[in-house]
């Protein structure tokens, strides 16, 4: 008996590999904060006998900087659940019959797309920088302690095993970033042939890939779960719960992560009259409600990069 063969779809985009982005986010847990710690451990060994308050504020200051790189991540994951929430919305308005609704979620998808093209690219540049951060803070602190043979040379030989794991991790998720940047730019030009569709619809192709798209909301609207505490580890501090010198913003920003909560509606986006619009998807990692005013500020910076694109090309 042969496998059945796999559906080929004509008229719908399947989204990307969910699993480099569960890749990536393991990335930073298993790879960069034992890594962190390791090279701490082997300046701490290294300056037993002669210690140097320069080289371990060297290391201090490379973690601090990681830190802030890593946290780019947190823009570029929601970019890309954007984008899926989008096209959630574009197939369920499809299937309502909801001509305008689905136009308008397909062209905000293409528009987020073409900013995760562009943002995948930058987030491979996080990579290499944070990989190029904690090569030249590994060349300083040998340069610092260098008048310590003994710490320098056991220095050297564990920050080797460090870089050797943060290079080969950084190569394989700038790789990851490559594709889903291809698979983001293809979005980004393919036109939806709503005539051709509604002449002699495919239901089945239209299911699989709501299916594919919904299983991918599901895996990167979690990839900020325990943000705040993976910036802690990279940074190499304890969290601190005093609660009066926190910054509330940021309190609420790390907060958000951890619920992993993302809901943007596309009718708060557009705010058309919405009796005329039916009660599309709502699309959230969880069942606590989104902070507005937590998002309010990245979604305006995102629509101010794709609303000038809305009138360049007219709906298909």
């Amino acid at each position: 008996m042969t496998d059945p063969q796999p559906l080929i779809l004509t008229h719908f985009k399947l989204p990307p590999k969910h699993q480099s982005y569960s890749h990536i986010r393991g990335t930073l847990d298993s790879v960069f904060v034992p890594q962190f710690k390791s090279l701490s451990s082997a300046l701490q060994a290294a300056q037993v006998t002669q210690p140097s308050p320069h080289a371990t504020r060297i290391l201090q200051e490379a973690r601090k900087a990681a830190t802030d790189e890593v946290d780019k991540f947190w823009n570029y994951f929601e970019i890309v659940e954007g984008i899926a929430e989008r096209y959630i919305e574009f197939l369920v308005f499809l299937s309502e019959g909801n001509l305008e609704g689905h136009r308008y979620a397909y062209r905000v998808a293409c528009l987020l797309a073409r900013a995760g093209t562009t943002d995948s690219e930058k987030a491979q540049q996080v990579m290499t920088k944070i990989r190029e951060g904690i090569e030249s803070a590994i060349s300083r602190i040998i340069s610092t302690i260098s008048d310590n043979k003994e710490g320098m040379s056991l220095f050297i030989n564990e920050s080797s095993k460090v870089l050797a794991e943060i290079v080969g991790a950084t190569d394989v998720c700038n790789e990851l970033l490559r594709e889903s940047r291809e698979e983001f730019m293809k979005l980004e030009n393919k036109d939806f042939d709503e005539e051709s569709f509604l002449r002699d619809p495919k239901w089945e192709e239209h299911e699989t890939a709501l299916q594919k798209w919904r299983v991918f909301k599901k895996i990167v609207g979690g990839l900020w779960v325990g943000w705040s505490e993976l910036k802690d580890d990279i940074k190499g501090e304890q969290k601190q719960f005093t609660g009066s010198d926190s910054n509330p913003r940021e309190d609420s920003r790390d907060a958000k992560k951890d619920r992993a909560t993302t809901n943007i509606s596309l009718r708060n986006v557009r705010n058309p009259n919405t009796s005329n619009m039916p009660n599309g998807p709502t699309v959230s990692a969880s069942t606590t409600p989104p902070s507005h005013k937590v998002k309010t500020s990245f979604w305006q910076k995102t629509l101010r990069r794709i609303m000038p694109c809305f009138s360049s090309k007219p709906f298909h």
